[in-house]
């Protein structure tokens, strides 16, 4: 709303809106310098003021451009199986949500000796649970959607996701028991510490 009543404030009345373009280059040249450091291992890059004619000329024949992403060869390249393809987007929601119960559970774990409150992770592990019953399912259209289109965009992402899942730990068949008996460990342990 307010880049557009500020843009029509100024063509109407003249009145000048509170950015220019070197405020817009402001906000936008650091996410540019930020990627190219990035395709360039982390290389440092100086944030240039354009308001510094002798800055704003050092790029002035800069044309690094973004490599475009290929639509037509997709997230899973051209060939794929529609079927399990139709089942990507339902397969990253419940990854997403379980990587997010398993990582909170599962990093807290590490550092639960150290913990204040450490009853606060028998409530992850009920959490991780409770999402692993509804998303656990998935874990295994994910591997077979990934296996299916390998060193495709697809893949890649899924691959990511069921390892931020340990997906050896997820996939388990007694997962829910194996789950269960740290939790028990756990609470049998805060009971001896608090006791």
């Amino acid at each position: 709303f307010w880049v557009l009543y500020y843009f029509a404030r100024q063509i109407l009345t003249g009145e000048p809106a509170p950015f220019d373009i070197y405020t817009a280059a402001d906000c936008t040249i650091q996410g540019i310098l930020g990627y190219r450091s990035a395709m360039e291992n982390g290389k440092a890059y100086d944030i240039p003021d354009f308001r510094d004619r002798k800055q704003r000329e050092a790029f002035r024949e800069d044309h690094l451009a973004q490599k475009r992403y290929d639509v037509k060869e997709g997230p899973f390249g051209k060939k794929f199986d529609k079927e399990l393809a139709s089942q990507f987007n339902t397969a990253m929601k419940h990854l997403d949500e379980l990587s997010k119960a398993y990582r909170s559970w599962a990093d807290w774990m590490t550092v639960v000796d150290d913990m204040k409150e450490p009853a606060k992770v028998l409530e992850l592990a009920d959490k991780l649970a409770e999402r692993h019953a509804k998303s656990g399912s998935w874990l295994s259209v994910a591997r077979k959607i990934a296996d299916a289109h390998p060193g495709t965009d697809a893949a890649r992402v899924l691959n990511d996701l069921l390892e931020q899942c340990d997906e050896a730990v997820t996939t388990r068949a007694d997962f829910a028991a194996w789950l269960k008996d740290r939790k028990d460990k756990l609470a049998a342990k805060i009971g001896k510490v608090s006791a």
